[in-house]
């Protein structure tokens, strides 16, 4: 039996840099970000409305959001092969 801490959720892009996911875990956790980072984004609007104050926090609460998905993601992901 495979557990799923054996397996990475990700694996590098055929093109270009990036990762995309390999198993359900890793479409799972991708799709809750999304989910995380639009209901924030729609939380944060709504809360301070659309002038530069409420622009800048989405921007801060966003940035902070993608930050740490991309930690995560380096946690689940093989690592890339080297270039000759």
């Amino acid at each position: 039996m495979v557990r799923v801490s054996d397996k990475f959720w990700f694996r590098r892009g055929r093109a270009g840099i990036g990762y995309r996911p390999q198993t359900w875990q890793g479409w799972a956790s991708l799709a809750a970000f999304l989910v995380l980072l639009g209901g924030s984004v729609e939380l944060v609007q709504w809360w301070l409305g659309d002038d530069t104050r409420g622009r800048t926090v989405v921007f801060v609460v966003a940035a902070v959001e993608i930050l740490g998905f991309m930690k995560f993601l380096r946690g689940r992901a093989e690592a890339a092969p080297l270039k000759k």
